[in-house]
Order: C-alpha cells, then sequence, then structure tokens
C-alpha cells in the first residue's frame, strides 16, 4: 500500500482543510508523522471552520476522508471532527485524547499505539477494524458498533456506555484490559475475551 502513497505535510494538509481550498478528499495520503495538529497556530481556526461546516450539515454529507491513509504519530487532542471516514487508512500513535468524533468511521481500518481517552466515539463505526494497544479510558462509544472488530491489549478501563455498543457480541477481545463490571457485562453478550 506504501508505494501508492501520496506524501503531505502537515502544514499543508492544514491549509488545504481550511478555506479558500476546503479540500475533503485525503485518500491515500502519507501524512508528515509527528504533526502536532492541535499544537499548530491555526488549529483554533480549523475548530471553528468544522463546528460551522458541522452546523450546516456539510460534514455529514461531505465527510473529511482519509481513506486508506498512513497517519502516524498525530496529535489532534481536543480536536471537533464528526464523521471522519477512514475506511481501510492505518493509524499508529495517533492522539485523539478527548476529540469529539461522532460517527466516526474507520471500517477495516488498522488502529495501533492510539490514546483516545475521553473521546467521544458515539455511533462510530468500528467494523472489522484491528486495534492494538490502543487506550479507551472515559471514552463515550454510545451506539458505536464493533461488529467483527478485534481489539488486542487495548485498554477500555472506565469506558462509557459500552453496554450500548452496537454488536458486541461480534467482538473480540484479546489480553484487553476491563474494570470488572464493563468484563462481566461483554461477557455476558458472548464476545471473545482471551486472556
Amino acid at each position: 500500500m506504501e508505494k501508492n502513497l501520496i506524501y503531505i505535510s502537515g502544514k499543508e494538509f492544514l491549509r488545504k482543510l481550511l478555506p479558500p481550498y476546503e479540500e475533503r478528499d485525503f485518500s491515500k495520503i502519507k501524512l508528515e508523522e509527528k504533526f502536532n495538529l492541535s499544537g499548530d497556530k491555526r488549529f483554533n481556526e480549523l475548530q471553528d471552520y468544522l463546528r460551522r461546516e458541522h452546523a450546516r450539515g456539510l460534514l455529514k454529507s461531505n465527510p473529511i476522508s482519509l481513506r486508506e491513509a498512513q497517519i502516524k504519530g498525530l496529535k489532534a487532542n481536543n480536536i471537533f471532527l464528526p464523521h471522519l471516514d477512514g475506511y481501510g487508512a492505518s493509524l499508529e500513535f495517533v492522539d485523539f485524547s478527548n476529540a469529539y468524533l461522532l460517527r466516526f468511521s474507520f471500517l477495516e481500518a488498522c488502529i495501533a499505539d492510539g490514546n483516545f481517552n475521553k473521546a467521544d466515539l458515539s455511533e462510530a463505526r468500528l467494523n472489522s477494524v484491528g486495534m492494538r494497544r490502543t487506550v479507551f479510558n472515559e471514552t463515550d462509544f454510545d451506539k458505536a458498533d464493533f461488529n467483527k472488530s478485534f481489539f488486542w491489549e487495548c485498554d477500555f478501563r472506565n469506558a462509557e456506555n459500552l453496554e450500548k455498543v452496537l454488536n458486541l457480541r461480534y467482538a473480540a477481545f484479546e489480553k484487553t484490559k476491563f474494570n470488572d463490571k464493563e468484563r462481566k457485562m461483554i461477557e455476558l453478550t458472548g464476545a471473545d475475551i482471551v486472556m
């Protein structure tokens, strides 16, 4: 996959997202490693723009796409980014802590060593996702979909609304951390849990 990717610097990515360009399709990009999006001087401008677009329904009808993209080390904590489409993307060492990722759609993606602590993943589509060593402490999963997803060495302690996750029984968890209450609830669904 990597040889078909188009490299883009973090600054260029941000510039293309914002007016006057307002690009949405970043499929098959290889984003600059360790880009600190949330630390960029234009981050607040991006937040305001994304909130306006969401209020107008434009992120739902025309979401930002990272389909089959490769993202390593992106720091995007506190980002407001609903409806993000990451079908088949590869994310490593990403920080989406405290992010608002309503209807985050990462079907058939691979996410490793991610931080989603306190993120809002309500109605997220995580179907057929492979997750490794990713942290979801206090993450909201209200009506998220875990159909055929695999979580290895992830941390779901204090995750919120796991009981409302769709297709939880079709997910698999290996060497994953839960509080006792969460573990018992997941075991009752029939999901695979391997210690």
